[in-house]
């Protein structure tokens, strides 16, 4: 007897391994997904601008990446520092006019970050957005402003289409050779309420089948993984809006089986072994047990080095 929907995943086409290297935007789950992928030694960046959620400032950000040079941004001041309504609130200077240079300055980094990605992966979180009154842009943040200077408003299919294809043009110009892979936000929205969460999501997941029509744009269910085959509140945490480590680590599992090959399986199989060993902290860190431990772990870790970026760990264990 079956008591749940397991979400079967097909071998992607695509195949991720060490030598690849990855670009993450979009909302928290990026956080999770790319952590999983720095702690598996894997060449990542994670939302170098802050986390976002909508999928007009995150296309924005990207065509600012693509083309720093004519990017301008719309600031404001708040208990002496400087924000822009384009980017999370972590991003914030002292002064305008070296904030704005400040920025600039990354976008251009980020640019050769992306001229050189394999793939980049986009999590969409909600199609809920705030306008600003004055004129009608959509913010990525209100950054404490008060409530009156903003419309809340759920973003239009057209909208979001039109948005996509400027986004398309300017990363494929930059980067022809990228793969671009959308996934869903599994947090839930329902600050915005739980029938007004739904309608977002659907949204996005029609219009993400939308973009997947386009030349090397793929889709991961991490959605459907949690909402269809996990289905339970023991997945989440206890805000019951966030998927919980065990939700995290089943994604990560049919992540690992859906774009790695059997190589890049094995690799990850050897560097968690040394990864918990690493993580080992005895009472007794100066026995002979210990020491022989250690001894042990730089042996695998050696081992790896042509393989994997293990300098770091080489280093701490010197240390």
């Amino acid at each position: 007897m079956d008591f749940r929907t397991e979400l079967h995943l097909k071998k992607s086409q695509l195949n991720i391994n060490h030598q690849k290297k990855m670009f993450l935007v979009g909302s928290c789950f990026s956080n999770s997904l790319g952590g999983l992928l720095q702690q598996n030694k894997f060449d990542t960046e994670i939302n170098p601008f802050g986390t976002l959620y909508d999928p007009i400032s995150i296309f924005r950000l990207i065509n600012f990446i693509a083309n720093p040079e004519n990017s301008s941004f719309s600031m404001v001041q708040r208990d002496d520092l400087v924000y822009a309504y384009e980017f999370h609130s972590e991003i914030n200077g002292s002064e305008s006019s070296q904030f704005d240079h400040n920025l600039k300055q990354q976008l251009n980094i980020q640019k050769d970050n992306l001229k050189a990605t394999d793939f980049l992966f986009v999590t969409l979180g909600t199609a809920t957005v705030y306008n600003l009154k004055q004129n009608g842009m959509v913010v990525a943040n209100c950054h404490k402003q008060n409530s009156s200077l903003f419309d809340k408003k759920l973003l239009s299919f057209e909208d979001i289409m039109q948005s996509f294809k400027e986004f398309y043009k300017s990363i494929k110009k930059l980067n022809p050779q990228l793969q671009i892979v959308f996934t869903l936000s599994p947090v839930r929205h329902i600050k915005d309420g739980i029938e007004e969460n739904q309608i977002s999501k659907s949204l996005l997941r029609y219009c993400i089948s939308e973009f997947c029509k386009y030349e090397s744009v793929s889709y991961f269910p991490s959605y459907e993984l949690v909402l269809d085959d996990l289905r339970d509140y023991r997945f989440y945490a206890e805000d019951l809006i966030h998927p919980n480590e065990l939700a995290v680590k089943y994604i990560w599992e049919k992540f690992i089986d859906f774009y790695f090959e059997k190589e890049t399986r094995s690799i990850l199989e050897k560097w968690n072994k040394i990864y918990l060993n690493m993580n080992h902290r005895p009472f007794n860190q100066s026995s002979i047990a210990y020491l022989t431990h250690l001894q042990n772990t730089h042996q695998q870790l050696l081992l790896l080095n042509d393989v994997l970026d293990v300098q770091e760990e080489l280093k701490n264990l010197k240390g």
